[in-house]
């Protein structure tokens, strides 16, 4: 990467797996500072385990990436939590979730179906 990792840039957005690869090998310990708060990106396991194990070092107030607008919706707290809450929980009853299961699996039978005998697909935009 010409200037560090920024996971704005386009080279970025365009193949993240460059990104990726670029704080493996070389910053796998990042401080972004273009957002407020800045952040750390932390590109190895045992780095991650160490700063989800260091509660005096490492917070997670800010939660687990930069935060583009206050909270709102399910994220929010009463009222506005209750109001939305309120929309959607219906869909969420033991019964609601079965009728889902039942549609999801079909739908991903169908979807898998489809790609039998290909032999090359792309799991993100033949599938998902």
């Amino acid at each position: 990467m010409k200037n560090g990792y920024n996971p704005l840039s386009e080279e970025v957005w365009a193949e993240p797996s460059i990104g990726y690869r670029h704080l493996l090998e070389e910053e796998p310990v990042h401080f972004f500072e273009a957002f407020d708060p800045p952040f750390y990106t932390l590109s190895r396991f045992a780095d991650v385990q160490a700063a989800l194990l260091d509660i005096e070092t490492y917070s997670s107030e800010w939660g687990q990436g930069p935060r583009f607008s206050p909270p709102g919706g399910m994220l929010s707290n009463p009222p506005q939590h209750t109001f939305y809450r309120g929309l959607v929980q219906q869909a969420f009853t033991p019964r609601a979730i079965a009728e889902w299961g039942e549609r999801i699996t079909a739908l991903s039978e169908e979807l898998l179906d489809q790609r039998t005998g290909t032999q090359a697909w792309d799991l993100h935009d033949d599938y998902a």
